[in-house]
C-alpha cells in the first residue's frame, strides 16, 4: 500500500500566482520533511532486516524466519512510500519551476510592451521634432528674406546703423540660430553665453532694428499738397 503521507497535489486550484507559489513552497517543505523522516526510518528498518536475516541464517527457526519476513516487508513498504513521496516532491518542484518560468515570461512581456509603448511615444516625439525642424528652417529662410527686404527699404542714412558691420547680417543671424540649436544639444554650446539680445532671433531683430522702428514712429506723413486755385 502506498503512503498516505503524500500530500494531495491538486492544490493548483484557481488562485493567484503568488498564492500558488506559497502553497507549492509549503508542499516542498512538507514533502522534504517526509523524505528525511522516511530515510531515517528506512535506515533503522534496513538495519533491523539485516539483523533478522543474519539471525535466520544462523538459526532458521520459525520465529526468526517470521521476524526476517516482517523486517523485509517493512523495508519494502518504506521503499515504496519513499519513492511515492520523492515522486510527489519532483511534481511539486516541476510545478514551481513552471510558475517561475511563467513569472519570468510575464515580466519579459511587460518589459517588451513597455519598450514598444516608449518607442511609439518616441515616434510621436520624432514627428514633432521633424515638423519643428522643418518649420525652423522655413521660418529662418523667411527671416533672412525679410531682412533683405528691410535692408532694401531702409533709408541710406539709417542703413549702416542697422545692417553695417553685420549687426543684422548673415553671420549675426547664423550665430543666434546656432545658439538656439545649442540649447537642444544638436550642436555644441559656445564657450561664452551671448548677450540677452543675441539669445533669440526676435530679440536680435528688435535690438538692431530700433533706429528704423523709432524713426518710423516719429515720422509724420506730410499733408497732400493742394492744387492752386485759379
Amino acid at each position: 500500500m502506498t503512503s498516505q503521507r503524500v500530500i494531495n497535489m491538486s492544490a493548483a486550484a484557481k488562485t493567484s500566482p503568488e498564492d500558488s507559489r506559497h502553497t507549492l513552497a509549503m508542499q516542498q517543505a512538507a514533502l522534504q520533511g517526509q523524505i528525511d523522516k522516511l530515510c531515517r526510518e528506512m535506515a533503522d528498518a534496513t538495519a533491523n532486516r539485516n539483523r533478522a536475516i543474519a539471525a535466520a541464517t544462523l538459526e532458521a527457526s520459525k520465529a526468526n524466519l517470521a521476524t526476517k519476513d516482517q523486517a523485509t516487508g517493512i523495508v519494502v513498504r518504506l521503499e515504496a512510500e519513499l519513492a511515492a513521496v520523492r515522486s510527489a516532491l519532483a511534481t511539486v518542484e516541476a510545478d514551481a519551476a513552471k510558475l517561475d518560468e511563467a513569472k519570468r515570461i510575464a515580466a519579459e512581456v511587460q518589459r517588451l510592451k513597455a519598450a514598444a509603448k516608449a518607442l511609439a511615444d518616441a515616434t510621436v516625439a520624432a514627428r514633432k521634432a521633424d515638423e519643428a525642424a522643418a518649420a525652423f528652417a522655413e521660418n529662418l529662410a523667411a527671416l533672412k528674406q525679410a531682412i533683405v527686404n528691410a535692408s532694401v527699404a531702409t533709408p541710406a542714412d539709417l542703413r549702416n546703423q542697422v545692417f553695417g558691420h553685420d549687426l543684422l547680417g548673415e553671420q549675426s543671424l547664423k550665430a543666434t540660430a546656432t545658439w538656439l540649436l545649442a540649447k537642444t544639444g544638436v550642436v555644441a554650446r559656445p564657450l561664452f553665453e551671448p548677450s540677452d539680445y543675441r539669445q533669440t532671433l526676435a530679440a536680435l531683430v528688435e535690438r538692431f532694428g530700433l533706429p528704423v522702428t523709432d524713426a518710423a514712429k516719429a515720422a509724420v506723413t506730410p499733408p497732400k499738397p493742394t492744387e492752386w486755385e485759379d
